[in-house]
């Protein structure tokens, strides 16, 4: 006899009967009545077992023991009518996100980056204060600071110097090509000018190579002659003179090999730093550097470095992008047209670093592409999984997939949007924003996928104890499949929202509040990218509440399609069966053992591993909350707080500029020589004098020739010969040895002394009263002839060496010391700049802006939590404790594997602490809200324990945080890709982070929950004491 056969039979009758109508089970109705779910336990077994997932209604006033608070409440009903809407506009939602995210994305892609270097630097640093003061000297206009061109000569062969006539002639050549060969319009004078026109104050900073290349071919001309050298010219480091008119060469020439017998007292810590010890005679008719018999035109033997400097001040109203051609201008002629035999020329400008920089951070965008591709991968897998486990596979099931990992960067792409359209500045590290919202993103998305398969499980199960359909019930199914589509679509979407929605809020207004408060005390890069973030975590939350959830409503809309049509569906067997015992009229039972057929068949393996896993999270939650195994966890955490503190107190701060080039950037060897070869050998302090000085006054110049001496005492100084004060030069000029004390010096005599060609170069370092009120000075009957000399402000420069300054820390540390002199000099208000003060600044406010950051984000979290969790004081509290944890362990495990504090490593870190509050966040609200679903389904004779509100958060939280930090892992580890320290340092951060969030959370706070409630006896919903309802 042939098996049984089920036919499937829709709308069989249009009519029905009463009796029929009634026993139909009637369509929800269009209100949707919100249920909390329960996912403690086996999600396979019926309903009406005790310990089973079910659906409980929000507990009324009748049956609940505690209620949500208020807000969470008025949350929940917010997301109930928010569902209703979603559903009913799905696809205007997804359209009108669309077009959002597209208009704001050309806009991020129309926009140039534009970085600034000094951007780092905290809004209240002296070095800020100190750069205003050098700016306002030789640009009281306010048009911004100089600008200019840094460049370095090296010889093209290894055995050759700058010694030597045609090196030197060389050198020269290149200067007068950078002074003459590239043109400036100067929109003031309405022509075009070069360098040597339209440069002021800093035309002089390489006279110095000038005069002594001159001298030089003067006396190797003479040493060829056989005639004795010019008694008149002295061509030794560092200074040097001609005519009796001395000059100072430590800025330009570096890499000196000293002759023994000529080592100036003050240079015998100052040797050579370059690898070669000898080199083979140039020129047959003399020795090495210039030398025959006893005779030596300098002491120093090599030159292996020639350094010219260009600056010059704003005075033409160029812009940004004006001034920055023309440094690339400089940069692209030598690296592309300049030829020479005998020298390489290399530059080095503020312009090329930031497009080098860019350029660095350009490279990455090949390499997330990989990643993005892996982690859609990953994710459409691990939701394949999903899906599979909860018997709810079907192919739209990729499009939330591929959607979870779109919609992140759609909300950076609008975010970023916006914020150019209102103007804000797109610096490259808002680069970094994307990785912090796809990390936030991801982990919103699957929490809501998790909760919409459990759900869609939970509900289907509960239809299925509804009473089965009738023929005549299918007959009237055409005209309620609608409105029950729409409705149900609507109540399982507001369940989503409900369950996942609070967290996801929590997540994102901490990391709102945090960088908000992070934009106010940190840098204007710190700034700009907690604005960054702050923007992209808001527009994320919205894209995922209405674009992701749209989504989900289309992609749900045809499961709940498929169910309503297998409820309205007639199954009738075919034939007899020895086993039946069943008519045909009690379809009921017919169906229910269809169900249970196909349930022990098709189906079985799916059910053993669901309550494998149910068991497997049971047996795992009642070892990590035994008061023994939370015990030793708690004192692994204390080690472990211990050892991550000591390494942060050993956290070094390294500001190597290397660190944001690409190993093919030409600025590595540029950086290479300068830090080894010029940073030791001289530093220049420039100390502004910024008060009218009277040069009659003998008072005042005591003070000020106590300042100049106090700085030439400060350890590693060079010495009064290194020394640029014009006093000491106007003194030997009126012959007077005292500054003035005798007789005075009047104004004539100070303008005689700054007419006289050799000493035009001071005019540069002082601002006479002429210069600043001219024709105040024309109406005074004054007459200037017997009018004391006084300068209104002027600077002095003075430098100094050793080899510890190749270390970021000791030049601080020298900053600090030349601070502390002109701190001593209060009444003079001296001031001291220093080129790279605006970074070292860096050294000590880095750490500080790095535990604000960190403090910040921890109030905001444990204010956030209060605010939505009420008197939960203590889930608020281990919740607080946890992300400091891991902001703490983070910092410290860094240190022991030998990372250094730098900016780049600061923007990451701002980043990873955004990450840290999800994970923990999600955790802490689920295991907070468990309290209240589970005391509102208790029955009687059940408990309530610290274990079941731990069993209920993992099974909500644990596989979508797991997923998504392994899906966001995958994405950030191939930027190991990149041979560039930036993207090394990212995963480094940003792995470190995301194991330390997956321990805490599933380690530390459920080992904390246990401890801290056992410790304070709690009675109330908080369970450690088992409750045990007495039935009666």
């Amino acid at each position: 006899m042939p098996l049984p056969a089920l036919i499937s039979v829709d709308q069989l009758n249009p009519t029905q009967t009463k009796q029929q109508k009634q026993q139909q089970p009637s369509p929800p109705s269009s209100t949707v009545t919100v249920t909390t779910l329960s996912a403690t336990d086996d999600p396979s077994s019926s309903s009406s077992t005790t310990g089973s997932l079910s659906l409980r209604s929000v507990p009324s006033s009748a049956t609940a023991h505690k209620q949500p608070p208020p807000l969470i409440r008025f949350v929940h009903s917010l997301y109930t009518k928010w569902a209703c809407f979603i559903v009913k506009n799905a696809w205007a939602v997804i359209l009108v996100c669309t077009l959002v995210t597209t208009l704001c994305t050309v806009k991020v892609a129309l926009t140039p980056q534009k970085n600034d270097i000094t951007g780092y630097t905290p809004y209240g640093a002296r070095s800020r204060h100190e750069l205003a003061i050098q700016e306002h000297f030789f640009n009281a206009q306010g048009l911004g600071h100089p600008f200019g061109v840094f460049v370095l000569l090296l010889p093209r062969r290894a055995d050759d110097n700058f010694l030597r006539p045609q090196m030197l002639a060389e050198a020269a050549r290149v200067d007068e090509l950078v002074s003459t060969r590239f043109p400036l319009f100067n929109h003031r004078t309405n022509r075009t000018e070069n360098f040597a026109q339209f440069c002021r104050d800093f035309c002089q900073l390489n006279e110095p190579m000038r005069r002594f290349a001159e001298g030089f071919q003067l006396q190797w001309d003479t040493l060829v002659a056989n005639e004795t050298l010019n008694e008149a010219i002295h061509l030794n480091y560092p200074i040097s003179s001609i005519l009796g008119q001395k000059f100072n060469i430590q800025p330009n020439f570096f890499g000196i090999q000293f002759r023994t017998a000529a080592v100036p007292a003050t240079t015998t810590t100052t040797t050579t730093n370059s690898t070669t010890s000898s080199t083979s005679n140039t020129t047959t008719a003399l020795g090495s550097g210039g030398s025959r018999g006893g005779l030596s035109i300098s002491n120093m033997r090599r030159v292996e470095m020639v350094v010219l400097t260009y600056k010059a001040e704003r005075i033409g109203a160029w812009t940004d992008d004006e001034i920055k051609e023309w440094e690339m201008s400089v940069s692209h002629f030598f690296e592309q047209e300049f030829n020479s035999s005998l020298v390489r020329v290399m530059t080095f400008s503020t312009t090329y670093v930031e497009v080098e920089v860019v350029r660095a951070g350009l490279s990455m965008l090949p390499f997330l592409m990989v990643g993005f591709a892996i982690m859609a991968t990953c994710t459409s897998v691990s939701v394949l999984l999903s899906a599979v486990y909860w018997r709810q596979w079907h192919v739209q099931k990729l499009a939330l997939a591929l959607m979870a990992c779109v919609c992140p960067f759609m909300a950076c792409g609008t975010a970023l949007g916006l914020l150019f359209l209102a103007g804000v500045r797109f610096g490259s590290v808002l680069c970094v924003t994307p990785f912090l919202v796809l990390a936030i993103g991801v982990d919103d998305a699957y929490l809501m996928m998790h909760a919409w398969q459990r759900i869609t499980d939970q509900m289907r199960r509960k239809r299925k104890l509804m009473p089965s359909a009738t023929s005549a019930d299918a007959a009237s199914a055409g005209s309620a499949a609608g409105g029950e589509e729409q409705t149900l679509l609507s109540q399982r979407l507001a369940l989503v929202l409900v369950e996942t929605g609070p967290a996801v809020l929590i997540s994102a207004l901490t990391n709102i509040c945090a960088d908000a408060v992070g934009s106010f005390t940190g840098s204007p890069e710190i700034t700009l990218l907690c604005v960054g973030n702050m923007a992209a975590i808001a527009v994320d939350f919205i894209y995922q509440i209405t674009f992701y959830a749209a989504v989900m409503a289309l992609v749900g809309r045809d499961e709940v399609r498929a169910e309503i049509g297998e409820q309205y569906t007639l199954k009738i067997p075919v034939g007899n069966s020895p086993g039946d015992e069943e008519t045909a009229g009690s379809k009921t039972g017919t169906i229910e053992k269809a169900l249970q057929k196909r349930h022990k068949g098709g189906r079985a393996f799916p059910t053993v591993l669901k309550r494998f896993l149910s068991s497997s999270i049971d047996r795992y939650v009642r070892f990590i909350a035994h008061p023994i195994t939370a015990s030793l966890v708690f004192i692994v955490w204390l080690a472990f707080l211990a050892f991550s503190a000591i390494g942060i107190s050993r956290f070094e701060v390294n500001l190597s500029t290397k660190k944001m080039f690409s190993a093919d950037s030409p600025l590595l060897e540029v950086d290479s020589y300068r830090e080894g070869q010029i940073v030791p050998f001289f530093q220049m302090a420039t100390v502004f004098v910024n008060s009218a000085t009277n040069l009659s006054d003998p008072a005042r110049m005591a003070r000020l020739n106590a300042l100049v001496r106090d700085m030439e005492a400060v350890p590693g100084s060079w010495g009064a010969q290194s020394t640029n004060y014009f006093v000491r030069e106007l003194d030997k000029f009126v012959g007077e040895e005292s500054g003035g004390a005798m007789g005075g010096i009047d104004a004539d005599q100070l303008e005689q002394f700054l007419e006289w060609p050799e000493n035009r170069y001071w005019k540069s370092l002082i601002r006479l009263p002429a210069a600043a009120a001219e024709e105040d000075q024309q109406n005074q009957n004054v007459s200037s002839a017997n009018a004391n000399a006084v300068v209104n402000s002027f600077y002095i420069t003075t430098g100094y060496h050793g080899q510890r300054l190749r270390k970021w820390a000791e030049r601080t540390h020298l900053l600090m010391d030349w601070r502390s002199v002109v701190d001593r000099y209060a009444d003079l208000n001296a001031s001291v700049f220093h080129d790279e003060s605006i970074f070292l600044d860096l050294i000590d406010n880095m750490p500080t802006d790095a535990w604000q950051s960190g403090l910040a984000t921890l109030l905001c979290m444990c204010f956030i939590c209060a605010v939505f969790m009420g008197h939960d004081w203590r889930t608020v509290l281990m919740a607080g404790t946890t992300i400091g944890s891991i902001i703490v362990g983070t910092l410290g495990t860094l240190s022991w594997i030998g990372a250094t504090m730098d900016p780049i490593m600061m923007a990451a870190l701002i980043i990873s602490i955004g990450f840290s509050v999800d994970i923990p966040a999600h955790f802490s609200y689920h295991f907070h809200s468990a309290a209240y679903e589970l005391s509102s389904s208790t029955t009687r004779g059940a408990e309530l324990s610290v274990v079941r509100r731990l069993r209920a958060t993992f099974a909500s939280v644990c596989l979508p945080a797991l997923q998504a930090s392994l899906s966001t892992s995958l994405c950030v580890l191939s930027l190991l890709l990149v041979p560039l320290y930036m993207a090394r340092i990212f995963v480094l951060i940003m792995c470190t982070t995301i194991l330390l969030c997956v321990l805490h959370s599933f380690i530390l706070l459920p080992a904390l929950f246990s401890l801290i409630h056992c410790a304070t006896k709690c009675n109330g919903i908080g369970l450690c004491q088992r409750r045990t309802v007495p039935t009666k």
